[in-house]
């Protein structure tokens, strides 16, 4: 799996939000990008809520950028609470990439203006 995904990055298929604290990771996320859609493959945490803070971050670059759908997975309380929905399939397979287009988070955005924006936004 660190192989294939090492390869998909190199790419520029697959993609890695994380979250920094004294120089070291402590939670993100990572996925593949197609086109306008991230299919997010895992999320981890050291801290607490530091990958909730990854997929915030992700959320609002993708908002900005006018991706139209980030890929969960699974639907579960957690990601509930990150404001996610269940869609159905029908819906789903009508909003996946017609494309073979890299996304382009492959110009590495700092998010961290992105997750600052959205904070504020919830003063």
């Amino acid at each position: 799996m660190k192989l294939a995904y090492g390869l998909l990055h190199k790419e520029g298929w697959a993609h890695s939000v994380e979250v920094w604290q004294d120089q070291r990771v402590i939670g993100g996320l990572y996925g593949v990008g197609i086109d306008r859609t991230f299919f997010g493959e895992s999320m981890f945490s050291e801290s607490p809520s530091a990958s909730k803070f990854a997929f915030i971050a992700l959320s609002e670059w993708a908002a900005s950028a006018g991706l139209t759908m980030i890929d969960c997975q699974l639907y579960n309380p957690y990601l509930a609470s990150l404001g996610a929905s269940l869609i159905g399939r029908i819906p789903f397979e009508k909003q996946l990439p017609q494309a073979e287009k890299r996304l382009s988070l492959v110009q590495k955005p700092e998010l961290t203006e992105y997750l600052s924006l959205a904070m504020l936004q919830q003063r």
